[in-house]
């Protein structure tokens, strides 16, 4: 056979022999998904850093979270403020909620900007002020912090730079005692604190019932290390009187000014209690009893609280945040050796005195937020809370059953809950108390009371209906003033005021005192020792 023809043959034959598998094609192979970058776990870093030779304070906050929760800031807005994230410089955009940015921010989130602030004794009693020498500082006036983080506790880091203050200056505030404070806490609570920088002072008192600091700035007439022990120790004895399991740290911020005697403010703040007092102010009855009413308000008010009668009311609530919690502070600090008699004599006989000098003794409870004078209105909502919780008399069982109902239910009280017939507090009706109210080492007497009468309203700068020593004084309806000036319940400090005189400015002056009125009181009994008279845990 020919050769290549064989050759075509085998190739014929191969050609047609069993055909062969298809290639394997390997399954392509799905691509991993990208790993999900996690939220940013929400957080806040703040620093203040307080200039006195500028009067004003530096603020910074960054804030980490999602672009949602840091797209809406609320809070005080100064007029010139810079924002940058992870992206570089944010535009930002004002309305009448807050602040809000011109497209979405990236954690980490930084706010800059500046707050001025007042010398001291010319801003509203805890407000921002600020001198070359010390630094009061307000969350209301000075933090601009995201909406979302209001209700919702984030860690927040907090620092004070007070070097401008000198090398030995440092800062607190009502975080904790120290200049670097670090915790869990919200942004409402955070707006409701209160930052002190400058020479500070310090204590503090760590035991098993709980932790008690203090910081205090500027001189004063008492020493604020025994003020602070004292203070510590008055809330362990309140601790134990509710039989509360425990009590978070509590700081106690003093600052002292060139205010008068008797000029005090006492203010519960987050965590803490700002106390302001002037230089030469002792440590008295008084001063004592705003400070302890002020640490029972960690547990009246808020643990246990009453039920308003008219929800969204603001001043009915006072009879017993205000009003209970200044009944027992006078109480147990009597029972605990911190008050003389004389001393819980006159309280009461002061309460008293503002209670039937008051124009709305008779108003019922629920209408006094309706009144004009809302100062007034709410003084008389914590006399009549106060001298109402003495005419119940011992209700210490009561207290602590409903104390640790309110613990188990999470919900407040009404008012009838406390026993007694509450008419006369809910009405305007005269509270009339026993003989024996205070016990048996007191004894009734009649005392004589001069109002309060500043005799004018106040609208704007402009008065109104003058009337009584006012009018005496030379004021007449629609006299413009300024630089007004007064020790409010206090009729023996004069008032004192510019009115204005065709182009010129005219300084007036008078007291603002009313007809004396007669109206029960109490004295100590002659002759008994005040051991004899204490009872409680401090006897038992």
């Amino acid at each position: 056979m020919n050769p290549r023809a064989l050759v075509l043959v085998v190739l014929a034959l191969t050609a047609c022999g069993a055909p062969r598998a298809a290639p394997v094609v390997a399954a392509p192979v799905a691509a991993e998904p990208a790993a999900k970058t996690p939220d940013p776990t929400p957080t806040l870093e703040l620093r203040l850093r307080p200039d006195g030779a500028s009067s004003q304070v530096f603020v910074t906050v960054t804030a980490e979270g999602t672009p949602a929760e840091l797209a809406r800031w609320a809070g005080a807005i100064p007029p010139q403020l810079s924002a940058r994230d992870r992206q570089g410089s944010v535009a930002l955009r004002r309305d009448q909620v807050g602040l809000g940015f011109e497209r979405p921010v990236h954690a980490p989130l930084t706010l800059e900007y500046a707050v001025r602030s007042g010398p001291f004794g010319q801003v509203t009693p805890g407000g921002s002020a600020l001198d070359p020498n010390h630094f009061r500082g307000a969350g209301e006036d000075l933090l601009l912090l995201p909406v979302a983080f209001e209700d919702r506790p984030v860690p927040v880091r907090l620092s004070i730079d007070a070097k401008s203050f000198g090398p030995d200056a440092g800062g607190a505030s009502s975080l904790g005692s120290d200049s670097e404070e670090s915790l869990s806490i919200s942004g409402r609570a955070l707006r409701r604190s209160s930052f002190i920088a400058g020479p500070l002072g310090r204590a503090r008192f760590d035991a098993p019932e709980g932790i008690d600091r203090a910081a205090w700035l500027g001189f004063t007439s008492f020493d604020p290390r025994q003020v602070a022990a004292e203070v510590a120790g008055f809330r362990t004895g309140a601790r134990q009187y509710f039989a509360a399991r425990s009590a978070p740290p509590l700081t106690l911020l003093l600052v002292s000014d060139a205010r008068r005697p008797g000029r005090f403010d006492v203010a519960r703040r987050t965590a803490s209690i700002l106390i302001q007092v002037g230089v030469a102010q002792p440590w008295d009855a008084p001063l004592r009893l705003a400070v302890y009413q002020r640490v029972l308000q960690e547990w009246l008010g808020s643990e246990l609280a009453v039920a308003p009668q008219n929800p969204g009311d603001v001043v009915e609530p006072a009879w017993f945040t205000e009003g209970m919690s200044r009944h027992l502070a006078r109480d147990l600090a009597f029972r605990f050796g911190l008050l003389s008699a004389e001393e819980v004599a006159a309280e009461v006989n002061h309460l008293i005195g503002l209670y039937v000098t008051s124009p709305y003794q008779n108003v019922p409870l629920g209408e006094l937020v309706e009144q004009p004078d809302r100062a007034a209105a709410l003084t008389q909502a914590v006399v009549r809370g106060a001298l109402y919780s003495l005419s119940l008399g011992d209700i210490d069982d009561l207290l602590r059953k409903l104390f640790r109902e309110a613990r188990s239910t999470n919900a407040p009280v009404s008012m009838d809950a406390l026993g007694g017939d509450p008419t006369p507090l809910r009405s305007g009706a005269r509270i009339q108390l026993s003989p024996d109210a205070l016990g048996p080492c007191f004894i009734p007497r009649r005392q004589s009371v001069t109002p309060f009468v500043l005799g004018f309203v106040e609208q704007g700068h402009t008065v109104k209906s003058p009337s009584g020593p006012a009018r005496a004084a030379g004021l007449v309806d629609g006299d413009e003033f300024s630089d007004l000036r007064y020790q409010s319940n206090d009729p023996s400090v004069k008032v004192r005021l510019k009115v204005k005189r065709g182009d010129a400015w005219q300084e007036l002056s008078f007291l603002p005192a009313g007809k004396p009125v007669f109206a029960q009181g109490f004295a100590k009994k002659p002759g008994v020792k005040d051991d004899d008279c204490r009872r409680g845990p401090a006897k038992e």
